[in-house]
């Protein structure tokens, strides 16, 4: 299955105490780009109905996207509230906002035929707080 076609991926984990109530951490996630079927040709239909434009694939699984890859970042602050054990912390997904191709999309309703890269997320910062019970 192409979704699961990447012929090398990498991660590298790296946490950091700090002291004994600060933390950081980062995830560095590569891989090589999935593979799809690219569009060779464009051709038309002609039907009562009207037109109707389509792309003629190529040979099948021909091309791969762009390489994936991302930093994510955290920080965490150990605590106790109400003699719970808990942390805080903040995390960026995507630090860089690197624009990961997802899958890429033909337009046949514009001449030429618009082909639009559709990406992951991008740059995300998330607070919260957890609690340990």
């Amino acid at each position: 299955m192409p979704k699961f076609d990447r012929r090398h991926s990498l991660s590298i984990v790296s946490n950091y105490d700090i002291d004994e109530k600060w933390q950081i951490g980062a995830v560095f996630t590569y891989s090589t780009g999935q593979s799809f079927t690219d569009g060779i040709a464009r051709y038309s239909i002609h039907t009562d109905l009207g037109i109707i434009d389509n792309i003629m694939p190529g040979s099948l699984y021909n091309y791969r996207l762009p390489p994936y890859h991302r930093l994510d970042v955290s920080i965490t602050k150990k605590m106790t509230l109400l003699g719970l054990q808990g942390s805080w912390f903040v995390q960026i997904y995507n630090i860089y906002n690197h624009h990961n191709v997802w899958y890429r999309q033909f337009d046949t309703q514009k001449n030429p035929t618009k082909v639009t890269d559709l990406t992951l997320l991008p740059f995300i910062p998330t607070l919260g707080f957890n609690i340990e019970f």
